[in-house]
């Protein structure tokens, strides 16, 4: 997602691996440009410690999962919710659809996490908003990091500190 908001494309199939650098994004939200601090991390289970360490610097989490894949859903909302959220008591956290691409194709239809089971996640109060895109047609990427930020001043105007999203 952060490397398709950037115009970068890996097409030699080698995406940066657990902890790439610290990227800097521009967003222009509600007339504002910001500068969002977006760490992206591939959350390989040999890296808990680390991953677990780096939670406390975070204000804004973007938890994605496939929507193509019950199971990536299901570790998005059980396992790296209940990880982060152990860690971290306060911080929104984004629920993100990715591969939405595919809510179009007849062929995946019956296999799809349905929007309302994720809906009905923010509506349980585990995450504080949803959002699907698509890194293939680019669908809702800005959408993604928009939502962050706003999630972030909602967050900030409680807390005065500064915004790291991950």
């Amino acid at each position: 997602m952060v490397a398709k908001y950037q115009g970068i494309t890996y097409t030699d199939g080698n995406i940066p691996g657990f902890f790439a650098d610290e990227k800097k994004l521009k967003v222009t939200v509600d007339g504002k440009t910001v500068e969002l601090h977006v760490n992206d991390t591939i959350c390989l289970f040999e890296f808990g410690k680390i991953r677990r360490d780096f939670y406390r610097y975070i204000n804004v989490f973007i938890v994605g999962f496939a929507i193509d894949d019950k199971k990536s859903f299901d570790n998005a909302c059980g396992q790296w919710y209940s990880e982060i959220r152990g860690q971290v008591s306060k911080n929104p956290f984004i629920l993100v659809g990715t591969k939405s691409d595919l809510r179009n194709d007849p062929d995946s239809a019956q296999k799809l996490v349905s929007q309302k089971d994720a809906a009905d996640k923010v509506s349980s109060g585990q995450f504080s908003k949803y959002v699907e895109c698509s890194t293939t047609n680019q669908n809702s990427i800005n959408e993604v990091f928009e939502t962050a930020a706003r999630e972030y001043f909602a967050f900030e105007s409680n807390q005065g500190c500064g915004c790291d999203i991950l």
